[in-house]
């Protein structure tokens, strides 16, 4: 897999300092959930700087993004990861091949995990169950975005 740059000079991959990172259980996990998925693991430390300089943030997070759905309005439990998945899909369209994803997330997720974003789609439900605020970049549809752990869904468009 090339390397995803987001409009960042190069993002660091594996055989750079990666290796220094820890990685969590949930970050083991996930790892086994994607198997066979074609991905890297990178450090997250450029994609936050990228996130920093294009979100609003207050505090330590994200703030003031367009909410897409929330799931206290879901209408069934088994239809919560198939609205947010509609919620997406709608806004970035169907899958491409060359489209790419970058999921990081603030807490605890160490690795940035960078995959294409119909296998992304494929996962979703394995990085959004994590208890984090989890952060999605999509550099062809300029937009990332941000499922709270509150069970929020966010969209940012970035220019």
């Amino acid at each position: 897999m090339s390397s995803f740059t987001f409009g960042l000079k190069t993002a660091r991959t594996m055989d750079e300092d990666v290796h220094s990172i820890i990685p969590t259980t949930f970050d083991s996990e996930l790892i086994a959930q994607l198997g066979a998925t074609e991905f890297e693991v990178q450090h997250p430390a450029p994609y936050f700087s990228f996130i920093e300089q294009h979100l609003p943030i207050v505090g330590s997070m994200a703030s003031g993004g367009e909410l897409l759905c929330a799931k206290e309005s879901a209408s069934a439990p088994g239809e919560w990861w198939e609205t947010i998945q509609l919620a997406i899909v709608r806004q970035v369209g169907e899958a491409s091949p060359q489209h790419m994803a970058v999921v990081v997330g603030d807490n605890m997720m160490h690795y940035a995990y960078a995959l294409r974003y119909s296998q992304f789609i494929q996962h979703m439900e394995d990085f959004f169950s994590i208890p984090q605020d989890t952060y999605v970049l999509l550099q062809s549809s300029k937009v990332c975005f941000q499922y709270s752990y509150e069970d929020q869904l966010f969209l940012y468009r970035l220019d």
